[in-house]
């Protein structure tokens, strides 16, 4: 139940700060890929409770991929002139999210017995 709430509140961080991109710097970038991985996780949440492998693996390549795209961003800040503390923090979440999924993977399979 712990990760499904982990996936929910993290869907819920990205459909906000899709948002707040947007009012912020009119990004329609920002709100387009905040809503749609937010909406990613959040199914993702509500299907882990009948389809929890596909769910949890869903969740960490799209936790993954965040974590692969604010890499990028903190480079083209930098590169910029800019702060990169908004992409470091979305990094650190992404990062945090996406190991706890993984760690959770690891003990699950360890729990079974299987050596894969």
């Amino acid at each position: 139940m712990g990760y499904r709430i982990l996936i929910a509140l993290y869907g819920l961080i990205n459909i906000a700060g899709g948002i707040i991109g947007f009012v912020a710097a009119q990004s329609t970038g920002s709100l387009t890929v905040g809503i749609a991985t937010g909406f990613m996780l959040l199914y993702c949440a509500f299907v882990a409770g009948t389809k929890p492998g596909l769910a949890y693996r869903l969740a960490a390549a799209v936790a993954g991929g965040l974590v692969a795209f604010w890499c990028y961003r903190i480079y083209e800040v930098t590169q910029q002139g800019k702060s990169p503390m908004m992409a470091v923090m979305n990094l650190a979440l992404g990062a945090v999210v996406f190991l706890v999924l993984g760690a959770g993977h690891m003990i699950a399979v360890r729990k079974r017995g299987h050596t894969e």
